[in-house]
């Protein structure tokens, strides 16, 4: 009864240990979403939530499969860290010009001062608000 109406997401629930944490979680009525490189080993189960047994039966459909999702969410993970160094924590957010922008990370100082140019071409600046009107019509259209 303790575990009645817990939610619980389970790796490798086929065989060992994740298998005899996710037997426990059904046998106490508790929400089971239990996934497994092997999805022979889990389609047994009576979870109430199957949503990964689509997907599971999909990625990890062979070893290679399996292999090449755990190297991408490596790659993911590893690329993270840099990108928001480089885009918000080596960053420059202050400034009127490029000059302002000192460091090794991203210049958002001249993203900033070129912004009309980036969004309206070479529209004159006091006819940009047609531009505006036209994006505002589509909109709510």
């Amino acid at each position: 009864m303790l575990l009645s109406g817990k939610k619980i997401f389970i790796t490798a629930a086929g065989q060992g240990i994740g298998r005899a944490i996710t037997e426990r979680f059904i046998k106490e009525k508790g929400s089971v979403l239990a996934t497994d490189v092997n999805y022979e080993l889990i389609k047994d189960f009576e979870t109430e939530k199957k949503q990964l047994d689509v997907l599971n039966k999909n990625i990890n459909s062979n070893n290679f499969n399996a292999l090449l999702t755990l190297f991408t969410i490596f790659i993911i993970i590893k690329s993270i860290p840099p990108m928001l160094d480089w885009f918000i924590l080596e960053a420059n957010f202050v400034g009127n010009s490029k000059d302002d922008c000192t460091g090794d990370g991203a210049c958002w100082v001249f993203i900033k001062v070129w912004f009309n140019r980036f969004m309206y071409g070479l529209y004159p600046d006091t006819e940009q608000w047609r531009i505006n009107t036209a994006f505002l019509i589509l909109f709510f259209k």
